[in-house]
């Protein structure tokens, strides 16, 4: 790591992203926020430069400067590759190196199989696919460049192996981000970059919003979920966290599902 390490999240404005980035902001790193809304990214970003790290209760660091914490902001499309250029290259000008990925961007639509278009299809695996790709690569390619030990979690989803009705291309996209997640790992190792995924399950984000507004819906995705619940994005930032910093570094190639046991029920054609 260099010595002050920069973590950069990508759909880091909301969700699991946003709990993503003040979870690596409490385990003492920089943070490079990169989002196409980059107004709200904003507001994390001041979020993380005022919060009292140290917990001294004058929001300053108490002097101590290993308390503060640096946000920056970066438009990025993770879909469009000019824009995961400029949107690193920002970065990298704005920090230097950066020592921890999370490809969290992510989109979804509800469609039947049967009624699915070819823009929805492309659409979400431009998005969940092609935009881990390209922001993989080019930071990866960074990391090689500046000899950084690095580390990358994608953010997959227990649909990665778990059908449901409504969701193919999601689902497809999110089972390409599992087999990339190996495939990086297995080809990053020589330039000692380690490569995991996290695979949440039902988790209470913007993304599920429909769901969590729909009662119904909602309890009956609750009562699939042996655990009894749904996740909060803090939950799964803490293990994005163990993974992209706490973790040996032995550990690569891996995916810790964040599901509550939904996955372990074998269902999810509600």
């Amino acid at each position: 790591m260099t010595e002050t390490a920069t973590a950069l999240v990508t759909g880091a404005a909301r969700g699991i992203g946003r709990a993503t980035a003040l979870a690596f902001a409490e385990a003492g790193y920089d943070v490079v926020l990169a989002d196409v809304d980059t107004g709200v990214a904003t507001e994390v970003a001041a979020e993380i430069e005022d919060r009292d790290w140290d917990g001294t209760g004058d929001g300053t660091g108490d002097g101590d400067t290993d308390a503060d914490r640096r946000a920056v902001v970066v438009e990025l499309d993770v879909s469009d590759p000019a824009s995961v250029d400029e949107g690193v290259d920002a970065a990298l000008d704005a920090v230097g190196a950066i020592d921890t990925l999370v490809n969290n961007a992510g989109i979804q639509t509800d469609d039947p199989f049967l009624e699915l278009s070819v823009d929805d299809w492309d659409a979400v695996l431009g998005v969940n696919l092609r935009g881990t790709f390209l922001v993989a690569q080019r930071v990866a390619t960074a990391m090689v460049e500046r000899d950084v030990a690095g580390r990358i979690v994608n953010v997959s989803s227990v649909h990665q192996s778990l059908p449901r009705r409504n969701h193919v291309h999601y689902d497809a996209s999110k089972a390409g981000v599992r087999m990339l997640t190996r495939d990086m790992a297995f080809e990053l190792a020589d330039h000692r970059i380690n490569v995991n995924a996290v695979a949440p399950g039902a988790v209470e984000t913007p993304l599920n919003q429909d769901l969590l507004d729909d009662p119904e819906t909602r309890e009956a995705i609750t009562a699939l979920v042996p655990w009894g619940r749904w996740a909060t994005p803090e939950e799964v930032a803490d293990v994005v966290r163990y993974l992209g910093h706490d973790a040996p570094s032995y550990v690569t190639g891996s995916c810790l599902e964040v599901d509550g046991g939904l996955g372990l029920a074998g269902v999810g054609n509600g």
